[in-house]
């Protein structure tokens, strides 16, 4: 009887280590997926300033007529992009992220000063920028 309860709570101790391990193998991998996300994430900021760099930073549209345009291309390329799609959902016709990155840009552009609550990515894209540009 006693060599009986002593195999059922080595399985049972066996058991709870392996539970242990997948946790914290669960807990690793969510942390990794959470990464992977930010990273998408920081890669759509990215493509929402070099668009609106290369084609409407200079133009007669407001910003929130250009951020609107942006969003909708930016739509495109997340559905697109299987990497994209499988970790972002595409912006709502309410979102106003867009508009804020553009415009956070667009004023650090003109006033050398980030504005409050300036996305890292937003600084980020312009330090990249600032990497590759040639000195003189």
């Amino acid at each position: 009887m006693k060599v009986l309860i002593r195999e059922q709570t080595q399985i049972q101790l066996e058991k709870i280590g392996g539970l242990k391990y997948l946790n914290a193998q669960a807990i690793e991998r969510g942390r990794q997926g959470g990464q992977n996300k930010a990273l998408k994430q920081k890669e759509v900021v990215f493509f929402v300033l070099r668009e609106y760099e290369n084609n409407y930073m200079n133009s007669k549209h407001s910003q929130a007529r250009a951020a609107k345009m942006i969003k909708d291309k930016t739509n495109e390329h997340i559905q697109n992009t299987p990497e994209l799609r499988a970790q972002l959902q595409p912006f709502s016709e309410t979102s106003e992220a867009v508009l804020k990155w553009i415009s956070n840009f667009s004023s650090y552009m003109t006033n050398q000063a980030w504005p409050p609550k300036t996305s890292s990515a937003v600084k980020e894209y312009y330090e990249n920028k600032q990497i590759k540009l040639p000195k003189l």
